[in-house]
């Protein structure tokens, strides 16, 4: 409702202008970067008015600056009005379509002049467009605003940013400059800089020579977090040369923090844009150092003498007085004069010679205009006629001598200008002074230097930048082809300087870009090449306890590491070790051959293997070895005993026995069972007690026969029979002599071993005729009984004889029976004498105690059936020893 209401009363106001008057606006940031604008306004009025011989200025001034050829007597009717942008797009926006459209309560304008920011320019300029108003720029260097299409309306009297760019670019390859970070600003004017260079190191086939970082745009309020942000992202990019492009404003809250970051200090170079002018109050051009450098436009033409002349004569009152302030419509502004930043203009202002920004171009800019409106008067263009396309087209071909040079215009509307490299230089007196150091044509797009050389920010002379420039900070190296600092790649370490990129050595690596130094492996990884961007980790079963390593090392045998990156290995504990060296479970630990785990309540671990008894390497119990036997219920101490042999105790699980074997050593054969010579026992069968029985008969007869034989007088016996008997008897000692080597721990071969085994009946050794399958039991007690008892039942069989010889009255003499007794006796002596001993022939056992040689399973001197056996032996060698006597 606003915005028609506005549109109504200009369309009223356009009704009641008076058509003699043809008026022009300039805006400008005059409350925010300087009031001196209002000062160029009036200084362009004053030359304007002195053409057409108002006799007061042309006695103050003399001739004008700008001479109007034959000026037409309408120019009375031009009226330059100034409106404040106050450096924001709104405002501008808002003052231009006051301007266009008459909303201040004055004559809408056929011209506008300004601003300085394209920022501001490029919006006002598509309104232009639309409102066919004719706007000449005197600051706004985008180079977007070339473009036709859409600023159809739009001219400028400050050279593009296309051409700056140029001279940025030729700036780079004059001084061969490696590589250049251009920080600009998020807006027209700093981004479309960046854009020009950018478009410039393209169409040289060197995009890698230039480098740009952005900065948003803060024309409210500035964040300085965010300029040292960016700031920080130049410094890392290994470049010390420093582009700066970004409106004035920005660049004038830029600049402190620059300086806070030590890019105004030695070692760097910083060259600006012609907008980097801080103005303060943190910093001012003045505090910028000896070295600092900027582009500027030519703006003093051969006609600048005369309006330096003329400036010095203007006052304060010519710009700030009651009529001033009527004439130029300062109480038309949106953001009032009293609410400006920036000091008021006063008389010293013009002493001094204090001029604005782009003062050249504006006072330029509003005279083309001017020139524009004479040649269409003499034209004979009516004066409501000279506006819109009109008025454009006359402007494009508008050429004149200005204060800044020649103006003209290309087909884009933009004038082609050079720029001039200044230099921040001593000025003799302990000050600082910024003088032209050099020119860019852009005619021939060469930059010149002057021959008294250029001072760069070490505070020196030099035709080229200082080595401290082009050398490189820590983690980066110089490019040998580009000579570019770029960021050490990862893998390897920077020093900086001059110096090439080196390689980390093994155990060390770099896994970021820009390391000054290779980092050490942390323990538990390593880097086995040169190199190295990352560390590997130490696999399952592997570590490394110290940093810095170029291999991992194998746990040790009886340690291990499931997990990776280890800094040392599990030991097993519990005297475990493992197989190999490097195990990765818990479940490789294990007890080494000849040891074994033991889990009792009182000992824990790995034991040394018993004797007898095999420990294979693992958590296994102990086996028994061949000839061995334990109990089988034991945890941790076993009782180890001998058995007879091997065949008996074949090496296997604890108390295992052959084959129908049991007890203690495996002693005995079960019940119903009797041994075999493979060492098992077999069970008794029908026929099995017969050996038995028929030995007994066959002693039986033997006994008769020989008592029979004894009792006959031997000189009645032929020589033959005695013979016999001589060599039988003599064969009965050997048989006893073979059967006690039996006894003997050798293992004898055929056929010894058969001739020894048939002697096993005569040695009383009763299990080869099964006597078990007789007794029902092999007991060892029984076999000693039946041994002890074999004399007495031999003397009980012959008296027995006797007796009987006697009832059938066969003449038999009793000295003959006791003669055969002591026969059996001395026969039988060897025999006799191992038996009745047996119970005292102990043997040692690994656990410490002793068995019988013969019965093993019989603990000496600690089972009840040893103390038997022994009391059988002493009861049975008394009568063996009265027999004997």
């Amino acid at each position: 409702m606003a915005l028609a209401m506005r549109g109504i009363l200009a369309l009223c106001l356009c009704g009641h202008t008076l058509a003699q008057e043809l008026a022009l606006g300039v805006y400008g940031p005059v409350t925010t970067r300087s009031q001196l604008y209002l000062a160029m306004v009036a200084s362009f009025d004053l030359d304007l008015r002195n053409n057409l011989n108002e006799a007061a200025i042309r006695s103050r001034f003399g001739d004008p600056v700008i001479a109007i050829p034959n000026p037409h007597a309408q120019l009375a009717n031009v009226k330059v009005r100034i409106g404040n942008s106050a450096g924001t797009p709104e405002t501008g926006v808002a003052t231009a379509l006051d301007f266009m459209l008459g909303l201040d309560g004055e004559t809408p304008i056929v011209g506008l002049v300004g601003g300085v920011f394209s920022s501001i320019s490029m919006p006002i300029a598509s309104v232009a467009a639309v409102q066919k108003v004719t706007q000449i720029s005197y600051g706004s260097t985008s180079p977007a605003l070339s473009n036709k299409d859409t600023y159809p309306y739009f001219l400028r009297t400050v050279p593009p940013d296309s051409i700056q760019g140029q001279a940025f670019w030729n700036w780079i390859v004059t001084f061969e400059v490696p590589l250049a970070v251009c920080m600009y600003a998020v807006e027209p004017y700093g981004q479309g800089l960046f854009l020009a260079i950018e478009e410039q190191s393209k169409l040289a086939g060197e995009e890698g020579r230039l480098k740009g970082v952005s900065v948003r745009y803060m024309p409210t309020t500035f964040v300085v977090e965010e300029a040292r942000g960016a700031i920080q992202i130049a410094k890392s990019l290994g470049s010390r040369f420093i582009f700066v492009s970004m409106n004035s404003q920005m660049s004038n809250e830029f600049v402190p923090v620059m300086v806070s970051e030590g890019m105004f200090e030695p070692g760097w170079q910083v060259l600006g844009s012609e907008a980097l002018t801080p103005y303060g109050p943190a910093v001012t051009e003045a505090d910028l150092p000896i070295g600092f450098m900027r582009w500027n436009p030519v703006s003093r033409g051969s006609k600048f003498p005369a309006f330096s002349s003329m400036w010095s004569k203007l006052t304060e009152n010519d710009v700030m007085s009651a009529t001033a302030r009527a004439r130029y419509k300062y109480d038309n502004f949106k953001v009032p004069l009293s609410s400006a930043t920036v000091p008021a203009v006063t008389d010293a202002n013009f002493a001094n010679g204090d001029l604005p920004s782009y003062d050249s171009f504006l006072f330029d800019a509003c005279y083309t205009f001017v020139f524009a409106i004479n040649t269409l008067l003499h034209a004979g263009t009516a004066l409501a006629d000279i506006k819109e396309q009109t008025l454009l087209d006359q402007v494009k071909i508008t050429q004149f001598e200005g204060i800044s040079g020649p103006v003209s215009f290309n087909a884009n509307g933009d004038r082609l200008a050079s720029y001039e490299l200044l230099n921040q230089r001593p000025d003799g007196s302990g000050g600082k002074v910024l003088e032209m150091a050099g020119m860019f044509s852009a005619t021939n797009g060469e930059l010149t230097i002057l021959s008294s050389g250029l001072y760069w920010m070490d505070g020196q002379i030099w035709p080229k930048p200082p080595a401290a420039l082009t050398n490189c900070d820590p983690g980066f190296y110089k490019e040998e082809i580009s000579g570019q600092c770029k960021a050490c790649p990862r893998g390897f370490k920077c020093p900086g300087g001059a110096l090439p990129y080196q390689q980390c050595g093994r155990g060390y690596f770099a896994n970021e870009t820009g390391m000054v130094e290779c980092r050490p492996c942390a323990a538990g990884n390593f880097a086995a090449e040169v190199g190295s961007a990352e560390c590997g980790q130490c696999l399952a079963g592997f570590y490394t306890d110290l940093e810095g390593q170029e291999a991992c090392m194998k746990c040790p045998k009886g340690t291990y590491m499931p997990n990776k990156e280890a800094t040392q290995c599990i030991p097993c504990g519990m005297g475990q070790v493992t197989e190999e060296s490097g195990s990765q479970s818990q479940m490789d630990c294990r007890c080494a051959e000849g040891t074994f785990m033991c889990n009792s309540s009182s000992t824990v671990g790995c034991q040394p293997c018993p004797e007898g008894l095999s420990c294979a390497a693992g958590l296994d119990p102990p086996t028994q070895q061949p000839g061995f036997w334990t109990f089988g219920d034991q945890e941790c101490s076993f009782e180890v005993i001998r058995c007879r042999d091997t065949l008996e105790c074949p090496g296997s699980s604890l108390s295992t026995c052959a084959s129908g074997r049991q007890g203690i050593a495996c002693n005995n054969c079960a019940e119903g069972y009797y041994p075999l010579d493979d060492g098992t026992c077999s069970q008794c069968g029908p026929g099995d007690s017969l050996p038995a029985l028929f030995t007994g008969i066959f002693a039986v007869i033997v006994i008769i026969a020989l008592l029979s034989s004894v009792n006959a007088d031997l000189n009645q016996q032929s020589l033959n029979l005695l013979t016999v008997a001589a060599v039988g008897s003599q064969m009965v000692m050997a048989v006893q002599a073979l059967g006690s080597i039996r006894q003997l721990s050798i293992n004898w071969v055929d056929p010894v071993r058969d001739i020894i085994e048939f002697t096993r009946l005569l040695t009383f050794d009763f299990d080869v005729i099964r006597i078990s399958c007789i007794t029902g039991a092999d007991s060892p007690t029984l076999k000693f009984l039946g041994q002890l008892l074999c004399c007495p039942l031999g003397a009980c069989v012959i008296m027995i004889a006797y007796g009987v010889a006697k009832l059938r009255g066969r003449k038999m003499s009793l000295d003959a029976v006791f003669n055969l007794n002591g026969i059996l006796l001395f026969a039988l002596f060897i025999t006799l004498t191992l038996a009745v001993l047996g119970p005292f022939q102990c043997l040692a056992n690994p656990d410490g105690s002793s068995s019988m040689a013969a019965n093993p399973g019989v603990i000496c001197f600690q089972s009840g059936e040893h103390t038997g056996l022994v009391i059988l032996s002493v009861i049975g060698d008394v009568p063996f020893t009265n027999q004997l006597l």
